[in-house]
């Protein structure tokens, strides 16, 4: 029987055709072409840190709220439907997230040795995104990098960079 059967043909980004067969197509690892590739990669993963942080800083917000008799009233409602109205829920919850934060922080660091950069502590990141504020503006401007395709430099530096002004 001919092997034909199990070519594959692709088009290429050069218009030319390549043929593999269907066991080479799936085993072949795509490796970044561009090293823009991998800057948006790490980007992407720096925002993904950032947006844990946010849970957690969320889930502790909640639970501060939850504990204070006077602003209890105005969570009460999210805490009976979402965690069964018991504090230990959203404590358990916190913890998730925090195990999620340091996960993201391992991954990240990984990537940035790839692209020899310095590893930056998880506690550190995590006194930095603690304020809302701060989480908003490494938002920002970590989607201007991937827009950009601006090569990586350590998260922990993006507080001291200056950044224009959009219009």
């Amino acid at each position: 029987m001919s092997k034909l059967s199990d070519l594959i043909i692709e088009e290429q980004e050069t218009g030319k055709r390549a043929s593999l067969t269907s066991e080479q197509a799936t085993t072949k690892p795509t490796e970044p072409t561009h090293p823009s590739e991998n800057w948006s990669t790490y980007w992407k993963l720096c925002l993904d840190v950032v947006s844990a942080a946010g849970d957690v800083a969320g889930k502790d917000k909640l639970a501060i709220n939850f504990r204070d008799p006077q602003k209890r009233h105005s969570v009460k409602g999210v805490v009976d439907k979402s965690f069964n109205g018991e504090l230990s829920s959203i404590i358990d919850k916190r913890a998730d997230y925090i195990r999620i934060f340091f996960m993201r922080v391992d991954t990240l660091n990984d990537f940035a040795l790839k692209l020899h950069l310095d590893q930056i502590p998880g506690m550190t990141l995590m006194g930095m995104l603690v304020d809302g504020d701060v989480r908003e503006k490494f938002t920002y401007h970590i989607k201007r990098h991937i827009e950009s395709s601006h090569p990586p430099y350590e998260l922990d530096e993006l507080p001291a960079r200056k950044f224009r002004k959009s219009r």
